[in-house]
């Protein structure tokens, strides 16, 4: 039933909070996961993006590993992020410098944690976990997940995707917005 289900974090290199600070690079992430839904087959669960890191419940096809994906996500999404940067303010730029001489910037941290998912109860708790993140400690922005824009909560709460990319568990997404 839980076969290719992963929980995933993808964090900014030097927990740079650029996810706040250009609010446009949610939406090249929002635009990244709908590519991997709708062409690669990627199921999407659950998600919150946060202001320094991103989480992530998804399925993945067989024809496509997890490093796959998350190499892939980190690649296209470091790419326009760099773009979306370099036109708005390029000295921020210089929070990503790398050392690496195969890439003169880094956007994400190199290693991102993945965790399989084996079952329902697993399920259950890294999506609590998810949609309650922007709810405490040093990430708290509302009180209530649900009034978070950029989650799959409120999305669970109406029964209904408000997302393209998100196939809520259990049921046939209804998608409202893009």
């Amino acid at each position: 039933m839980f076969k290719n289900f992963f929980f995933i974090t993808i964090t900014l290199n030097n927990w740079t909070s650029l996810l706040i600070d250009f609010p446009e690079s949610k939406y090249i992430i929002f635009r990244s996961l709908r590519y991997f839904n709708k062409v690669k087959g990627v199921n999407i669960y659950g998600f919150v993006i946060l202001r320094d890191h991103l989480h992530l419940i998804v399925e993945i096809p067989i024809n496509l590993t997890i490093l796959q994906f998350i190499t892939n996500l980190k690649s296209y999404t470091s790419k326009q992020i760099l773009i979306l940067i370099s036109e708005i303010e390029s000295e921020y730029i210089n929070h990503f410098n790398s050392s690496r001489a195969d890439r003169k910037n880094k956007i994400w941290k190199l290693n991102s944690q993945f965790f399989p998912i084996l079952n329902i109860k697993t399920f259950n708790q890294k999506l609590n976990y998810i949609h309650r993140n922007p709810c405490k400690g040093n990430y708290k922005s509302v009180s209530n997940s649900e009034d978070y824009l950029y989650s799959s909560a409120y999305s669970y709460l109406l029964r209904k995707s408000r997302f393209s990319f998100l196939t809520l568990y259990g049921q046939e997404a209804k998608t409202t917005l893009s």
